[in-house]
């Protein structure tokens, strides 16, 4: 293996770790996390102060927003051309 392959195959394993990390759920960041720092404290406050993605959010979006009142509804009706 020449050291031009060994410096790729470090930065693609590097990068597909990045990517799997930003894009991951936020449970299982916490709970990765937990692992760890069990096992390398030092490591786990590094990664867990930059968070990731759009800025570490729990996964959860806002409340569906509640259906209009009657006053609200209006009605739209399509009509087909006739060709």
């Amino acid at each position: 293996m020449t050291v031009q392959t060994l410096i790729v195959a470090l930065l693609v394993a590097w990068a597909s770790a990045y990517a799997a990390w930003v894009l991951m759920p936020a449970p299982l960041k916490r709970g990765l996390l937990g692992f760890v720092q069990r096992h390398c404290p030092g490591l786990a406050r590094r990664v867990a102060a930059g968070e990731g993605g759009c800025g570490g959010c729990s996964g959860c979006g806002p409340a569906p927003a509640k259906r209009a009142s009657g006053a609200d509804v209006k009605t739209i009706q399509v009509h087909r051309r006739k060709a």
